[in-house]
């Protein structure tokens, strides 16, 4: 498991930033920590509904990773203090306070699993 202590964990999550796009449930991260290395991203879990890498788009400026591409040969690059965002392609969000885990693995830290809570308004 993860070397990060999970309250700065928590920390990557912005708060309030859980929506819908037409693309599908979307929410934001923020490299609050440091520089790191995503090599594999293996789901996000949305309360009881897993998304597998296939069904994720993850937005960092301008460069878009398909969830099932990132890997040690095509790594997502985070810089300190950049805002990425996570796409959940075609699902859609009922009203309420969700459970959102995000399941990846890191060139420095390894497995790391980022659990919060959000709710989403409509």
């Amino acid at each position: 498991m993860s070397i990060i202590p999970k309250f700065l964990l928590k920390r990557i999550y912005v708060s309030g930033s859980l929506r819908e796009t037409s693309e599908g449930i979307a929410f934001d991260l923020i490299n609050s920590i440091g520089p790191g290395i995503l090599t594999r991203l293996n789901n996000i879990k949305i309360n009881d509904h897993i998304f597998s890498p296939q069904e994720i788009l993850l937005k960092i400026e301008d460069k878009i990773f398909p969830g099932h591409e990132i890997s040690e040969k095509n790594p997502a690059i985070f810089f300190h203090n950049q805002k990425s965002t996570c796409i959940l392609l075609g699902a859609k969000l009922a009203k309420g306070l969700h459970t959102i885990s995000v399941d990846l693995f890191s060139r420095e830290a390894g497995k790391v699993v980022v659990t919060i809570e959000d709710t989403y308004s409509g």
